[in-house]
């Protein structure tokens, strides 16, 4: 049996990130959704769902409408817009996707300048990266 490498991560999201992602696509061009249809066309759990709708709501990405002691979702204006990086900060925090390393670190004292134009890439592509260009990707890759 081969040994297993340990890997090193330097960059990890929370799953929250991937649920405002996975609810996002879901709702962009939907009809507003309770929380239980949005848990069932999403596969979130409600507890999990229920609150990264809070945040996306809390950040103008969805729009709530309760209708008797219903709560209905739908995406807010211009949602196709977001960019990853947009989500990200929603759901990571103001510093959560480059808050890896301490500058006091050992790897920052020998590697920070090469972190920081990494840093610097990754940013530049996840702000290049939207809602609507993932949007046509899943469909391209369901055709």
């Amino acid at each position: 049996m081969a040994k297993k490498e340990k890997e090193m991560v330097l960059m990890q999201l929370k799953k929250e990130t991937g649920y405002a992602l996975h609810i996002l696509l879901c709702m962009a061009e939907a009809a507003p959704m309770s929380i239980k249809e949005i848990c069932s066309k999403t596969r979130i759990p409600w507890q999990p769902a229920l609150r990264t709708c809070r945040v996306l709501v809390e950040n103008g990405c969805l729009k709530a409408r309760e209708t008797g002691n219903v709560i209905y979702y739908l995406a807010g204006h211009q949602v196709t817009e977001l960019s990853m990086y947009d989500v990200i900060r929603m759901t990571e925090g103001e510093d959560g996707l480059f808050s890896l390393l301490s500058q006091d670190d050992a790897v920052w004292q020998t590697c920070g300048r090469m972190l920081a134009e990494t840093g610097g890439e990754v940013e530049k592509t996840l702000k290049g990266v939207t809602i609507g260009m993932l949007m046509q990707s899943t469909m391209h890759n369901e055709e």
